[in-house]
Protein backbone atom coordinates (compact mmCIF):
# COMPACT_ATOMS: atom_id res chain seq x y z
CA UNK A 1 0.00 0.00 0.00
CA UNK A 2 1.27 3.84 -0.75
CA UNK A 3 1.41 5.64 2.12
CA UNK A 4 -1.30 8.17 1.50
CA UNK A 5 -3.63 5.36 1.82
CA UNK A 6 -2.36 4.03 4.94
CA UNK A 7 -2.73 7.80 6.29
CA UNK A 8 -5.79 7.69 5.21
CA UNK A 9 -7.04 3.75 6.77
CA UNK A 10 -4.98 5.16 10.65
CA UNK A 11 -7.15 8.16 10.21
CA UNK A 12 -10.32 6.45 9.42
CA UNK A 13 -9.58 4.09 12.08
CA UNK A 14 -8.73 6.44 14.65
CA UNK A 15 -12.33 8.61 13.91
CA UNK A 16 -13.90 5.45 14.32
CA UNK A 17 -12.57 4.94 17.74
CA UNK A 18 -13.16 8.24 19.11
CA UNK A 19 -16.56 7.79 18.36
CA UNK A 20 -17.70 5.03 19.03
CA UNK A 21 -17.80 5.82 23.19
CA UNK A 22 -20.51 8.29 22.14
CA UNK A 23 -22.26 6.18 20.25
CA UNK A 24 -22.31 3.31 22.30
CA UNK A 25 -23.82 5.80 25.11
CA UNK A 26 -26.72 7.27 23.20
CA UNK A 27 -29.75 6.76 24.24
CA UNK A 28 -32.77 5.91 21.46
CA UNK A 29 -35.22 8.23 21.88
CA UNK A 30 -38.88 7.72 23.33
CA UNK A 31 -41.63 8.24 21.34
CA UNK A 32 -45.18 8.26 23.15
CA UNK A 33 -48.37 8.61 21.54
CA UNK A 34 -50.69 10.05 23.50
CA UNK A 35 -54.50 8.63 23.95
CA UNK A 36 -57.05 11.39 23.17
CA UNK A 37 -59.52 9.62 25.46
CA UNK A 38 -58.23 9.84 28.85
CA UNK A 39 -59.47 12.63 30.53
CA UNK A 40 -56.62 14.77 32.37
CA UNK A 41 -57.12 13.68 36.71
CA UNK A 42 -56.25 17.13 37.45
CA UNK A 43 -56.67 20.28 34.84
CA UNK A 44 -55.34 23.76 35.79
CA UNK A 45 -58.35 26.19 35.59
CA UNK A 46 -56.17 28.56 33.29
CA UNK A 47 -55.70 25.08 31.13
CA UNK A 48 -57.19 25.13 27.34
CA UNK A 49 -58.49 21.40 27.14
CA UNK A 50 -59.19 20.35 23.65
CA UNK A 51 -60.84 16.78 23.10
CA UNK A 52 -62.73 14.48 21.29
CA UNK A 53 -66.14 13.67 23.14
CA UNK A 54 -68.25 12.05 20.35
CA UNK A 55 -68.18 11.21 16.84
CA UNK A 56 -67.53 14.74 15.31
CA UNK A 57 -68.10 16.38 18.88
CA UNK A 58 -65.28 18.27 20.28
CA UNK A 59 -65.13 19.48 23.90
CA UNK A 60 -63.29 22.98 24.46
CA UNK A 61 -62.79 23.57 28.54
CA UNK A 62 -61.78 26.79 30.14
CA UNK A 63 -61.48 28.98 26.75
CA UNK A 64 -64.65 31.43 27.28
CA UNK A 65 -64.73 34.19 24.78
CA UNK A 66 -61.88 32.58 22.48
CA UNK A 67 -61.98 31.61 19.20
CA UNK A 68 -62.05 28.35 17.65
CA UNK A 69 -60.24 27.45 14.14
CA UNK A 70 -60.21 24.33 12.59
CA UNK A 71 -57.94 23.61 10.05
CA UNK A 72 -57.66 21.03 7.16
CA UNK A 73 -54.17 19.02 7.01
CA UNK A 74 -53.45 21.24 4.22
CA UNK A 75 -54.03 24.35 6.21
CA UNK A 76 -57.54 25.10 4.31
CA UNK A 77 -59.56 26.95 7.71
CA UNK A 78 -62.94 25.19 7.34
CA UNK A 79 -64.79 26.81 10.78
CA UNK A 80 -64.14 29.47 12.92
CA UNK A 81 -66.40 29.76 16.34
CA UNK A 82 -66.16 31.81 19.31
CA UNK A 83 -66.42 29.77 22.77
CA UNK A 84 -69.11 30.86 24.46
CA UNK A 85 -69.05 28.97 27.84
CA UNK A 86 -66.40 27.34 29.95
CA UNK A 87 -67.22 23.89 29.24
CA UNK A 88 -68.72 23.88 25.91
CA UNK A 89 -69.20 20.58 23.09
CA UNK A 90 -68.90 21.78 19.30
CA UNK A 91 -70.72 19.45 16.74
CA UNK A 92 -68.20 19.52 13.24
CA UNK A 93 -70.28 16.86 11.69
CA UNK A 94 -72.03 19.76 9.72
CA UNK A 95 -68.58 20.82 8.14
CA UNK A 96 -68.59 18.04 5.46
CA UNK A 97 -64.79 18.05 5.49
CA UNK A 98 -63.09 15.14 3.40
CA UNK A 99 -59.75 15.06 5.04
CA UNK A 100 -60.15 12.55 8.18
CA UNK A 101 -57.66 14.50 9.62
CA UNK A 102 -58.21 18.21 11.23
CA UNK A 103 -56.18 20.87 13.78
CA UNK A 104 -58.11 22.42 16.07
CA UNK A 105 -56.52 25.87 17.37
CA UNK A 106 -58.15 27.78 20.70
CA UNK A 107 -56.15 30.17 22.10
CA UNK A 108 -52.47 29.33 22.80
CA UNK A 109 -53.75 25.56 22.21
CA UNK A 110 -53.48 23.53 19.30
CA UNK A 111 -54.35 19.81 18.92
CA UNK A 112 -54.56 17.28 15.92
CA UNK A 113 -57.36 14.82 15.96
CA UNK A 114 -58.14 12.02 13.12
CA UNK A 115 -61.84 12.39 12.99
CA UNK A 116 -64.06 9.06 12.38
CA UNK A 117 -66.03 8.55 8.81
Amino acid sequence: MTTLVHNIIKSVLITLMLLAPAYATAEEPTYTTPNMDERPEKVDKEEIVIKIAGNKTVQILNAKDLVMEVYSITGEKLHTQVIETNAQSVNLASLHFNSKCIIIRVGNKTRKFIMQP
